[in-house]
């Protein structure tokens, strides 16, 4: 038989447990498949049946390794044991299998043609699982869904969302991404779990013809109604277990859960067992125990350093997430990898594409945020959920938030559950006053006892967010939010190009950049408008970005029968390009943390009035005009028209050091790493 070659190094995974004789015939046709870069690592719960000793002769074999783990671990452990040690081998695919999987000879042949064909984009592969007699094995059967059964077995890349660990096929970037199985499940439920803890981010297949053969005692799935009497103890592991598999499902995963527990509650009193109480009671006290039950989820050690930002907002396009945004790109992937949490949702599609590339995760648990404002409840209620059953992944929580309640209650949540090193990063300002001395007060004893690192976008940000001792001590870092110069470089034939594709050509461009809602004030700027197009009736206005207020805004404009020199541009990806065809750059926001925005418009050299509610420190150039929001609008109006026509073709990129997006994920870098070391 001719050997299949391939790049990839594949380390089949099997679990035994005293089956020694069926161990022996799953090596024998590891060992005789048409694929010859696969090695077998088995993994012995204790066996004591004299596995150990039979499979010396296995030990010559380069390609083989042999675990005793000293203790039975139950498949769950196993399997958590084996998958470990695999990646730590370094492979580039995990076959995972129990000691009575019997594998064709093209069996794992088939499972690389489909990695090739799928181009790696899944998130795993199961086989087709056939018992002794060649009919399908019922105790493999896979799930399309969460709650429907896979019934076509012939066809082939069908989209599943559970599979048994009986031929389960998965990258090592996957093992590295999602964790291994739960390994105090110890038995049942495990290959469930861990395989739905995929199928949620990652299109996952069923290959048919991929064939196993699984030589279980019976074909028959695990049934409290059927099974002797001597073995339903162990049944309290499943509906244990099951607990946690469905209370992720959410509001649909309790009421199947529910529905399946009546259902086998039925088949035991419609059994002739003499012991239907004692098989009621297994499964009652084995939910009631279930309730309790938050298993942790292990992770595989690796070089980088893991890291969750966390949001007390949901995840839209504003600058904090575009300091995000320039951090997942700029950040050095050796070294570190990080994950987003909101309680909230996610709708920026920058960022999740930027996440996935570099193998990270968004979760976002959907609580209701409206009028820019998250629901207090549903912030702590979410993040309690999601560090309760994620936190140990984490060395280091970064959280971002314009909210004092959010930085204070995320520090707490994150200390309450386990995680060592917590950072604030303070994203807004505001106008100071009763309301907001109140709240420093009130959150101050939060912050200062669960916070490692204050960290803020500027000083006034930092003034209006963190505790009088940090301020007063000096004790937080400004971490400006940097931006990449190269993207932001004046170039007139951009200009020119970008003026013509809007239709602004013979225009006098004002531009705005902003989440529209009330804090960034964008009728002020059509107040504006108004009256400028009075002397410079030429005058065009291009609004980027999108939010709660924009319909109102566009409303006014029709009031105000200016709606033909406003152009409403929605979220961009080219806004570098956008702001070289403009004129002025106007940001009149009532409060601002910084003020990215200003930022980038200054890198393209262009003109910029706004508001005195905008931090300092973002003022770089000349052609800066800070104004209050209580002036005139005609002073508003002259310092626009006296920026007119503007030199924009010579930057002192001196000047930008401080807020090159390099140096300042150099800057985070040192502080991650040196959290990690302590």
């Amino acid at each position: 038989m001719k050997k299949v070659s391939n790049k990839g190094k594949v380390v089949a995974v099997v679990v035994t447990y005293n089956r020694k004789d069926l161990l022996h015939e799953c090596i024998e046709a590891l060992l005789h498949q048409d694929y010859d870069n696969c090695h077998i690592l088995v993994v012995d719960n204790a066996s004591t049946d004299g596995t150990e000793e039979s499979i010396k002769k296995y030990l010559k074999i380069d390609k083989f390794k042999y675990y005793n783990t000293g203790e039975n671990l139950g498949g769950a452990g196993g399997f958590n044991y084996g998958m470990k040690k695999a990646y730590e081998l370094g492979c580039d695919f995990v076959w995972v299998m129990d000691d009575d999987c019997i594998v064709h000879t093209d069996s794992l042949t088939k499972l690389l043609d489909a990695d090739k064909k799928l181009k790696g984009e899944y998130g795993f592969l199961s086989s087709k699982v056939l018992w002794k007699d060649d009919s399908i094995c019922k105790m493999n059967i896979q799930k399309r869904t969460f709650g429907k059964w896979l019934k076509d077995f012939d066809t082939n890349y069908q989209k599943i969302a559970m599979a048994s660990f009986v031929s389960l096929f998965l990258k090592s970037s996957i093992i590295e991404k999602y964790g291994l199985p739960i390994k105090d499940f110890f038995i049942w439920t495990d290959d469930w779990e861990y395989t739905r803890r995929i199928s949620r981010d990652n299109k996952c297949y069923f290959i048919s013809n991929s064939i196993v053969t699984h030589k279980s005692k019976d074909n028959e799935g695990a049934n409290i109604s059927t099974v002797d009497g001597d073995r339903i103890s162990r049944f309290n592991y499943l509906y244990r277990n099951d607990c946690v598999l469905y209370r992720r499902e959410g509001l649909k995963g309790k009421i199947l859960f529910k529905l399946r527990i009546i259902l086998h509650k039925l088949r035991v009193y419609k059994s002739d067992k003499i012991d239907k109480k004692e098989r009621i009671k297994i499964i009652n006290n084995a939910i009631k125990e279930g309730k309790k039950f938050y298993p942790e989820i292990e992770y595989v050690p690796t070089n980088k350093k893991r890291i969750l930002y966390m949001y007390g907002e949901c995840l839209s396009t504003g600058g904090q997430e575009t300091f995000t945004l320039n951090v997942l790109n700029n950040i050095n992937k050796d070294k570190i990898n990080i994950d987003l949490f909101t309680p909230y949702v996610s709708k920026n599609d920058q960022i999740i594409e930027a996440v996935k590339n570099e193998n990270g995760k968004i979760y976002a648990y959907n609580g209701k945020f409206e009028n820019d404002k998250g629901n207090k409840y549903d912030f702590y209620k979410n993040t309690k959920k999601f560090l309760k059953e994620y936190s140990k992944k984490y060395e280091i929580v970064h959280i971002n938030s314009g909210s004092t309640f959010a930085l204070a209650i995320g520090a707490r949540l994150a200390k309450k559950y386990g995680i060592k090193n917590v950072i604030v990063h303070s994203h807004s300002s505001g106008v100071p006053n009763k309301k907001h001395d109140f709240i420093i007060k009130l959150f101050s004893r939060l912050l200062l006892k669960n916070v490692d690192v204050y960290l803020a976008c500027s000083k006034e940000a930092a003034i209006h967010k963190f505790p009088k001792r940090i301020i007063n001590e000096n004790k937080y870092t400004i971490l400006y939010n940097g931006i990449n110069l190269s993207e932001f470089s004046f170039n007139n034939k951009i200009r020119e190009e970008y003026r013509k594709k809007l239709d602004i050509n013979d225009s006098f461009v004002l531009c705005h950049v902003g989440r529209f809602c009330d804090e960034k004030n964008q009728i002020f700027i059509i107040d504006i408008l108004k009256e400028l197009i009075k002397t410079k009736q030429n005058t065009k206005l291009l609004l980027i970005g999108d939010g709660d207020t924009k319909d109102d805004i566009i409303k006014y404009c029709k009031k105000l029968n200016i709606e033909k020199n406003v152009i409403f541009l929605g979220n961009r990806n080219d806004v570098n390009k956008i702001l070289q065809g403009s004129d002025v750059f106007v940001f009149p926001s009532k409060f601002e943390g910084f003020g990215l925005a200003v930022l980038e418009a200054q890198s393209e050299m262009l003109p910029v009035v706004c508001s005195d509610r905008i931090p300092n420190e973002v003022k770089i150039n000349d052609t800066f005009c800070r104004l209050s929001l209580y002036e005139p609008i005609d002073n508003w109006i002259n310092a626009i028209i006296n920026f007119d026509n503007c030199d924009r073709t010579k930057r002192n990129d001196k000047k930008f050091k401080d807020y090159d997006i390099v140096s300042v994920c150099k800057k985070i870098e040192d502080i991650y790493l040196s959290r990690c070391i302590k």
